[in-house]
């Protein structure tokens, strides 16, 4: 059996190393829990980085996940409703300095097989890998054959027959680590992924895996934080917009233009806009909260003063954020103009608190 175990920062190999038919299998001195916060929940794949750069005893790994905050909203004809909100390019992976050392690949749905191939090369060179997946056919999950959702999660080895893989999930709420079985596998990460109203469905998974690069990670720490705070910046407050995406604070002005604009629909019409709208500006909470976590974990490199006040800011975001996507859901389901009209109001606030923050964060990136 190929085991690659994967822990926090510091691991002691232990110096016997026995070769086996199908690979190498490393044992580890100590085996700890993973670290995990919970300011990652929506970001699985991010958490997946920061837990292979600690196994690469990278300090301070979480410098290096781009935490940026981000807001892209494309105006298109094609899109439902006619507006789409994501995030930029790199948003979901490390800062884009280092984006460089980490190697995504997508392939066919049907190519399954052929994928692990490549993988079980890997693992058995002691590569542990970052696996795209479904939930619906995790059986630990508590969305198994239930719901649809795009997840990642570590694959760290196989059983000498190759009926078993073994991954490490450690991710709220189900914090797995142990094996399951080959075809399910096989499943989840070939899955279609199909829509079926859970918040990340809808997106096919197409066998997708990642490695990093285990040497490169000598970055010192303020460069990091400035990079996320200029970024910040530059794609949340400066940047307005280009030929087909608006962003950030200008991005949150369109959006409430598209709410007052479809102020007019009723019944079961007003219903599904206000439905796509949650599901669409549900992960700017999490950002949020994700930024929150990148500015508290900075705290030791940065003045008291700043952050602090950039981080209570960031606090009465997520709130308001929070209160608007209740309120989205409520209305999507009564129709009250009352609660559009709250909508509106919230999402107004939003803009002038996301404004405010801005001098904040140019003060603590001038401190650096």
């Amino acid at each position: 059996m190929v085991i690659l175990f994967l822990g926090i920062s510091v691991f002691n190999i232990i110096n016997v190393i026995s070769s086996l038919e199908s690979g190498v299998e490393i044992m580890l001195d100590k085996f700890r829990e993973f670290t995990y916060y919970n300011e990652y929940e929506s970001f699985c794949y991010q958490n997946c980085l920061r837990q292979i750069l600690e196994y690469y005893n990278v300090i301070n790994a979480a410098l290096y996940i781009n935490s940026a905050l981000d807001l892209v909203v494309r105006i298109d004809d094609q899109y439902k409703y006619g507006y789409e909100v994501e995030f930029s390019k790199f948003s979901r992976s490390l800062l884009p300095m280092h984006c460089a050392k980490v190697e995504q690949n997508h392939y066919d749905a049907t190519d399954g097989e052929i994928v692990w191939k490549i993988n079980k090369n890997m693992l058995d060179k002691g590569i542990p890998i970052i696996a795209g997946v479904d939930v619906y056919y995790l059986p630990y999950s508590t969305n198994y054959q239930k719901n649809h959702a795009n997840h990642a999660f570590l694959l760290t080895g196989y059983s000498e027959d190759e009926s078993l893989v073994n991954i490490v999930d450690w991710y709220e709420p189900w914090f797995f680590k142990g094996t399951m079985e080959f075809n399910e596998f096989i499943k989840a990460r070939s899955s279609r992924n199909p829509w079926d109203g859970t918040i990340y469905s809808g997106t096919a998974i197409n066998n997708n895996w990642t490695q990093i690069l285990s040497s490169g990670w000598d970055a010192v720490p303020e460069d990091l934080i400035s990079q996320t705070l200029n970024l910040t910046i530059d794609q949340f407050f400066t940047n307005s917009s280009d030929d087909s995406r608006i962003f950030g604070v200008s991005a949150l002005k369109k959006i409430l233009d598209i709410l007052q604009l479809n102020k007019t629909l009723l019944g079961i019409e007003r219903n599904n806009f206000l439905r796509d709208m949650h599901k669409k500006l549900y992960p700017q909470s999490k950002r949020h909260k994700l930024f929150k976590f990148y500015l508290l974990f900075s705290k030791q490199w940065v003045g008291e003063e700043n952050i602090v006040s950039a981080i209570k800011q960031v606090e009465e975001l997520i709130s308001q954020w929070s209160i608007t996507l209740t309120l989205l859901l409520k209305a999507s389901i009564t129709g009250s103009d009352s609660l559009y009209n709250k909508i509106a109001d919230h999402i107004s606030k939003i803009i002038r608190f996301e404004i405010k923050l801005y001098d904040s964060l140019y003060s603590i990136e001038r401190g650096i």
